[in-house]
């Protein structure tokens, strides 16, 4: 197979682009090695100026610090519950949503569609309060279910997969109907496993909303046992004297899950953002 030998000018663009992404690459992962490198840092060289990037005398103190805190397991244990049930309730609730806007017809479908895309638009803060007022009155402060559910149904999520579920082809759920397969058996039998990639990048989505989710956890929970992990770290950041050390070793092992499962999913991720603009 004969390669075509680049012009110099081309020459010329693969470099400047090549630059140019390599300084955006440097510029994004540079605030996480600054906490990986505070974190490894001893609590006397943090305010050292002019600033070490690489720690002269590396150490795990404050990882070890962070992990002998009564509190932590139990932060992390909530993190996980929460979060593990949002995936898949989020998951549940906009797969279901997506087939049914993308294969079926009934009155007020388009204009039910795009009232969930217009709450994209509306300021989390501004439903705050109704919300608080829902759990109150339900007697849910200080419960998993209060974390959860005001998560479960995603406009991102459903936009996803009713896109995604567009591009498969009707003669496949018609041939279904005509087996005599109900609803439910195609919903779970043929939709769930052809629109893998789209589930795939709604869960990245509904997994690091829920795991970075600090503000909504903080007013819905007042007990010390439910905070989940970014409400409990803020413990570490006082008025008058900050633990840096544990707060970055904190945010390092926060970041840890989300960074494994998008390595894990990213294959799924980028096919299923590629095919949902394929089909309107």
């Amino acid at each position: 197979m004969r390669y075509r030998r680049r012009r110099p000018d081309e020459w010329r663009d693969v470099v400047v682009i090549s630059v140019i992404l390599i300084a955006f690459g440097v510029a994004a992962l540079f605030p996480l090695l600054w906490m990986v490198s505070t974190s490894l840092k001893p609590s006397g060289s943090i305010y050292q100026y002019p600033p070490q990037f690489i720690p002269k005398q590396p150490s795990l103190a404050a990882y070890g610090t962070l992990f002998r805190q009564p509190d932590f397991p139990n932060w992390f244990k909530n993190s996980v519950i929460v979060t593990s049930l949002t995936v898949v309730l989020n998951l549940l609730v906009s797969a279901a949503a997506g087939y049914a806007f993308a294969k079926t017809r009934f009155p007020g479908r388009q204009f039910l569609f795009v009232l969930i895309l217009a709450t994209l638009m509306i300021p989390s803060f501004s439903v705050l309060i109704p919300l608080f007022t829902m759990i109150v009155k339900w007697s849910m402060v200080n419960t998993y279910w209060a974390l959860v559910l005001p998560q479960v149904a995603s406009p991102v999520g459903i936009f996803l997969l009713k896109q995604y579920t567009e591009t498969l082809p009707d003669e496949l759920i018609n041939a279904a109907w005509i087996d005599g397969a109900g609803t439910f058996r195609v919903f779970f039998t043929i939709i769930i496993p052809l629109v893998t990639p789209a589930l795939a990048a709604a869960a990245i989505f509904a997994f690091l909303n829920s795991w970075n989710s600090f503000f909504w956890p903080l007013v819905a929970t007042t007990a010390t046992r439910m905070r989940t992990l970014p409400v409990g770290l803020a413990v570490f950041q006082g008025q008058y004297r900050s633990e840096w050390a544990l707060i970055c070793a904190g945010s390092f092992m926060t970041l840890v899950p989300a960074l494994a499962l998008y390595i894990a999913l990213q294959r799924y991720f980028v096919q299923g953002i590629a095919m949902t603009g394929l089909k309107g």
